[in-house]
């Protein structure tokens, strides 16, 4: 008989998931200031549309369709992903924007902001492989800018 184990990784995903959903069951309103979020595919909501020459894009269909207006938003899902949940179940009214669109900003970035780039790797090499996918340092600069911002606003 053969055993399923996770990886460290896997296990990590899964408490970064599930401490704040714990954290908030009973809670009505919004209990934490926002929701930053990074990471692959499963993540991303949208910042590879706006890099110039990314490959790994969900801006088509059938990416999008059970989600706001029916139309592919970045998102690599047809609906919501775990993040426009986790901001719902923490009492959020909207999701955080993709952090490289133009529209992240101002009072737009109050929600929170989302750095996930689809095909992104924590090892340098593995994102050198792809033309135009965020680096793990690229992603660590753009935290820095909006944690500065947001201590500025």
């Amino acid at each position: 008989m053969s055993s399923y184990k996770s990886s460290p990784a896997m296990q990590r995903r899964l408490v970064l998931v599930a401490l704040p959903l714990l954290l908030s069951c009973g809670v009505r309103g919004q209990v934490v200031p926002a929701v930053i979020s990074f990471g692959d595919s499963t993540i991303d909501v949208g910042n590879n549309n706006y890099l110039p020459g990314a490959v790994f894009k969900a801006n088509y269909a059938p990416y999008g369709e059970n989600f706001r207006r029916h139309r592919a938003t970045g998102r690599f899902s047809d609906g919501k992903i775990v993040t426009d949940i986790t901001a719902e179940t923490l009492g959020f009214e909207g999701y955080a924007p993709p952090y490289l669109s133009p529209l992240a900003s101002g009072k737009n970035l109050l929600t929170g902001a989302n750095f996930g780039s689809a095909a992104s790797s924590y090892s340098d090499d593995t994102a050198a492989m792809y033309v135009s996918i965020q680096r793990p340092h690229l992603q660590k600069q753009l935290v820095l800018d909006y944690t500065r911002w947001r201590h500025v606003s």
